[in-house]
C-alpha cells in the first residue's frame, strides 16, 4: 500500500469536499424542486453554508501547501548544511 504525502491528504480532502458540494447541490434540487418556496429558501441556505465552509477550507488548503513548502525548504537546508558538516 502506498503512503500518500501530506500534500496528496490535502488533494483528497479538497476533491471530498468537492464531491460532497456537488452531492449536496443535486440532493437540494430534488428535494426542493417539487415543494414550497420554504423548502428553496431552506436548502439555499444550506448550500450557502457549505461554500462558506468551502472558502475556509480552500483558504486552510493553501496555508498548508505553504507551510509543507517551508517545511521541505528547511529539510533540504537542513541536508545542505549536514553534508558542509
Amino acid at each position: 500500500m502506498i503512503t500518500p504525502t501530506p500534500e496528496d491528504a490535502i488533494w483528497m480532502l479538497a476533491r471530498a469536499h468537492a464531491d460532497a458540494i456537488a452531492s449536496l447541490d443535486a440532493v437540494g434540487r430534488a428535494i426542493a424542486a417539487p415543494w414550497s418556496d420554504d423548502a428553496a429558501d431552506f436548502y439555499e441556505a444550506r448550500r450557502r453554508e457549505v461554500l462558506v465552509f468551502g472558502t475556509r477550507l480552500a483558504a486552510d488548503i493553501v496555508q498548508a501547501k505553504a507551510h509543507l513548502a517551508s517545511v521541505a525548504a528547511a529539510s533540504r537546508a537542513h541536508a545542505v548544511l549536514a553534508g558542509l558538516a
